[in-house]
């Protein structure tokens, strides 16, 4: 949710509309993404007192778990290119009572945050969308303190998540683009370890590791898990619709459908899925 590549929707992300969809389905998230982002926090090695950076918040689920580990002593700083996703994170925030977590439009590319300030960073799901890595890397880097972690996930690759790739191949192919993109930018961009890891040692991270998260994803069904995914302006299908015609966006859809059909069962829809935590000390 920082900074877009190509075929990612950056306006998107900063509709009031698609972070009022995040807002709603605050609590699904919880349930597919709670252990995923558990994991994050205890990598990052966050702890009472603790100063924490969070690296596109979106709507701040993350943000305000590292804040309730955190505690009165510590603070959270909540930073996304999106005004309005960081407003529902701040409206979360009150509505929890903390007073221990800010939020500030920033562009992970041009973070401008005093030096060795920071006990911790965490980027959930937003790392995979900023074209140039290095910078936002070295600003992260610059920001942490001696000894300090940095702890991120990222989607892993299409193949581990095919209700997500799927979907997407069959838009670029619409619209006559490779499906390659799907590795060279954007959600699964990162999905390969030996890719993650040189970029982190790069940046002067020690002691990179690199853990698999498995999970399902569940929804009502095909149709609901498709619409969410265009509501929450998912990897980039706001975009990439935007360029069809009705009659193309319709068949495009349809086929979509059909493709997410074999994850329907008697429980509904349930979608394997994988995420890759990355993490280093500085």
């Amino acid at each position: 949710m920082t900074h877009q590549p190509s075929e990612s929707d950056s306006t998107a992300w900063q509709s009031p509309h698609i972070a009022a969809a995040w807002q709603r389905q605050a609590a699904m998230r919880e349930d597919i993404m709670g252990q995923t982002t558990r994991r994050m926090l205890e990598a990052a090695d966050i702890k009472p007192g603790s100063r924490v950076l969070d690296i596109a918040a979106g709507s701040g689920e993350q943000s305000l778990a590292a804040a309730r580990i955190a505690g009165t002593n510590g603070f959270v700083l909540a930073t996304d290119i999106s005004e309005s996703m960081l407003n529902a994170a701040a409206e979360s925030a009150k509505q929890e009572g903390m007073t221990n977590i800010s939020t500030q439009v920033m562009d992970a590319e041009q973070m401008d945050l005093e030096s060795e300030s920071f006990d911790a960073v965490i980027c959930q799901h937003g790392l995979m969308f900023v074209a140039r890595l290095d910078l936002a890397l070295s600003g992260i880097y610059k920001a942490l303190r001696k000894g300090g972690r940095f702890a991120a996930v990222v989607w892993s690759s299409p193949e581990q998540n095919l209700a997500f790739s799927v979907p997407m191949s069959i838009l670029l192919r619409t619209v006559g683009r490779s499906s390659t993109l799907l590795e060279s930018a954007g959600i699964f961009s990162l999905g390969r370890p030996k890719k993650l890891i040189p970029l982190f040692q790069t940046a002067g991270f020690q002691e990179v590791q690199v853990q698999p998260i498995p999970r399902v994803y569940r929804a009502l069904n095909a149709k609901t898990f498709l619409e969410e995914r265009i509501a929450m302006g998912s990897g980039g299908m706001v975009n990439l619709l935007n360029q069809l015609s009705e009659k193309q966006r319709k068949a495009a859809l349809d086929e979509i459908l059909e493709s997410l059909k074999p994850f329907e069962g008697p429980n509904g829809f349930a979608a394997p899925c994988e995420s890759l935590l990355v993490y280093g000390n500085k």
